[in-house]
């Protein structure tokens, strides 16, 4: 009976390896998932944003329109002073190209922003990269350990059940169980009738 005993709590515990490692394969898919929604939706983010320039970006246009709204008072205090001195049209327009170079070339370097903006990216885009590719390694290891201690599991009970069997414990289950059933033996079953 205890053989008997034993090879029920084998099989069971196999029966129970199986669900545990199902369970486990069905929260690593779902969290696979997740991840790979993760990444995607960084690569996303990366690819829309490396692809701005410095002056699409919101703080680029708000920077732009300070500089035209400076641009303008200063043109008209310019034309201002212009008046009241009584300037030359040529002095004007010389003023003028003045402002206007001194607004380009604050434009060009906010355009050259654009490369510190992209390695910025960059940096952010591969570290949280590598934070998302690490959380897969770990889910990879994870899910092998579940294998191998499954395969372990199965090789131990595999062990079990052939150690069960050359003790004869399959023999005296099926040689008792055959008794009970022809009612000759003087098992629990026998003495029912059965």
């Amino acid at each position: 009976m205890a053989g008997a005993v034993a090879l029920i709590g084998t099989l069971a515990s196999l029966l129970l390896n199986a669900y545990g490692s199902s369970q486990s394969a069905e929260a690593n898919d779902k969290a696979q998932g997740l991840l790979n929604k993760r990444i995607n939706d960084l690569d996303s983010w990366y690819n829309a944003e490396s692809s701005k320039d410095y002056t699409q970006t919101p703080e680029g246009q708000a920077t732009q329109r300070r500089l035209e709204s400076q641009m303008k008072k200063a043109l008209e205090s310019q034309n201002n002073d212009a008046v009241r001195t009584g300037a030359t049209p040529e002095s004007k327009v010389a003023l003028q190209g003045e402002l206007q170079e001194k607004y380009s070339d604050a434009i060009s370097n906010l355009s050259g922003l654009t490369t510190q903006r992209k390695e910025g990216l960059r940096r952010d885009y591969m570290l949280n990269m590598n934070n998302l590719l690490n959380q897969q390694a770990g889910m990879y290891s994870q899910e092998q350990n579940n294998w191998t201690n499954l395969a372990s599991n199965i090789s131990g009970a595999l062990g079990a059940l052939s150690q069960a069997d050359s003790q004869g414990v399959f023999d005296d289950l099926f040689n008792s169980e055959s008794k009970y059933i022809a009612g000759t033996g003087s098992g629990m079953y026998s003495s029912r009738g059965f």
